[in-house]
């Protein structure tokens, strides 16, 4: 069936249109002059103090707050749901390659997800905690710690496993498979080295929309006639 995969495709552009409008958000820029991402600085604070490092002062501390408010919103709307669906509906669309790892697939994404919306809760309230009283509570921190790490590892496990099941359909889709598993693995490094978090997940993603593209508009295995000897 098709039909998995033309809702996959729509979860991808969903994606890429929420990082468009994400990463048009003015005001995101760090406070501590290191420059970098400043929400994936965010995601991966283990301290209170590197929170407050990343915010620094006004007029700056109130500009990141205001926009890393802004992403979450558009997080949570729009991004969260996408990716999540982008996983699910290729998980369906290779249902019959491997029914168990389909529903792991999909068991994961949503796990993965209720992670991310949990992590929004915190880096909202943890922000208005900093601005308006100046001290974060250090048991929220070690909680956003693990929500973020388990949410990432979740993502790129679900990556490696659409890959080997890209891999299933032969040719060179076989090819496609490696390099998703392979962004997958790249996702796992990435949280202990966070300078390429998100990288190997983004790739996967990436070669898991074309594959949506494609098998969206291939058309539908036929399966052949019954020969006359057989009727």
């Amino acid at each position: 069936a098709r039909w998995p995969w033309w809702l996959c495709a729509f979860a991808g552009l969903v994606v890429i249109g929420a990082m468009a409008f994400m990463n048009a958000i003015p005001g995101q820029v760090a406070c501590d002059g290191q420059g970098g991402n400043p929400m994936l600085q965010f995601e991966m604070v283990t301290s209170a103090q590197d929170l407050a490092t990343l915010f620094g002062n006004d007029p700056c501390r109130s500009s990141l707050a205001a926009a890393m408010d802004a992403v979450n919103h558009i997080d949570g709307i729009a991004y969260i749901p996408a990716f999540t669906l982008l996983q699910i509906f290729a998980a369906i669309g290779w249902w019959r390659r491997g029914r168990a790892l389909a529903i792991t697939v999909i068991v994961v994404a949503l796990i993965a997800a209720g992670c991310d919306y949990l992590e929004d809760g915190i880096l909202t309230t943890k922000t208005f905690e900093l601005l308006n009283y100046g001290a974060v509570d250090g048991d929220a921190i070690v909680i956003l710690m693990v929500l973020v790490r388990v949410k990432f590892a979740l993502l790129s496990l679900s990556a490696m496993m659409l890959g080997y099941l890209a891999r299933g359909d032969g040719g060179w889709w076989r090819w496609v498979g490696s390099a998703m598993i392979g962004g997958g693995v790249f996702g796992l490094l990435g949280i202990v080295f966070p300078a390429g978090l998100g990288l190997g997940i983004g790739v996967a993603w990436a070669l898991l929309f074309a594959v949506a593209l494609v098998r969206s508009v291939q058309p539908a295995a036929i399966a052949p006639s019954a020969s006359p000897s057989s009727r």
